[in-house]
């Protein structure tokens, strides 16, 4: 049987680090280290597909979490909405099949090693208040106390790589806010600052219509 071309070796699939190859005559077959601390021998294609992610602690995780895992528990009730964005978290950032992993594993996000534990992620998050839900402040840095939040829908859409900010006497927001605030299409103060305008002049209630001034309403 042919080896490989691609070698895996030192690359992370989940909480598993691939250690080495299998013989010759089984290369389907790598020995991984857990971040749990055990070793096994795993099926390389079940690891490359996301259907392997760890030596089997996630799912005991899962079962040890006082119920808030959802359907494993007896009662068969859904997952709580922190045990849910702690698992969304470690797909996005380590299934290579999960539909958001180019812009968070893909791209080097990465979940603290403290966080590997969804206790400990309670511990330091909390409950989720109503209609927030899990946000980082920095989106280059990954998971960790210190850069996550519970955050509104309107923090989350301002905090998205594809929102442009714009700082203006020393406060900075995205033009969506700025937008709002002016009571301007977002379409509209999009096209002015890609024009190049001063941001003073961008940043003003001034409407144009046909080249001719409307309304001219200073921010200050």
């Amino acid at each position: 049987m042919q080896r490989l071309q691609y070698d895996p070796v030192g690359q992370r699939f989940g909480k598993l680090i691939v250690q080495e190859l299998g013989p010759p005559e089984n290369n389907r077959k790598v020995f991984v280290r857990c971040d749990c601390g055990k070793t096994k021998w795993v099926d390389l294609h079940n690891i490359l597909r996301g259907q392997t992610l760890s030596c089997g602690c996630w799912r005991r995780d899962k079962l040890r979490t006082h119920g808030e895992g959802g359907n494993r528990t007896p009662q068969g009730r859904k997952p709580t909405r922190e045990y849910s964005s702690w698992a969304r978290m470690w797909q996005r950032c380590t299934n290579p099949k999960h539909p958001r992993y180019a812009g968070y594993g893909g791209r080097g996000i990465r979940v603290c090693q403290r966080w590997r534990r969804y206790e400990n992620f309670l511990t330091d998050m909390g409950r989720c208040p109503p209609k927030l839900s899990l946000e980082r402040r920095n989106n280059n840095r990954g998971y960790s106390p210190s850069n996550c939040y519970w955050a509104t829908t309107t923090q989350q859409a301002w905090n998205q790589r594809t929102n442009r900010k714009v700082t203006y006497k020393g406060e900075c927001l995205p033009i969506t806010e700025w937008a709002r605030r002016l009571g301007l299409s977002l379409s509209g103060l999009q096209y002015r600052i890609n024009k190049g305008w001063p941001l003073e002049k961008a940043l003003s209630t001034m409407r144009y219509n046909r080249g001719k001034r409307l309304r001219c309403k200073s921010t200050r």
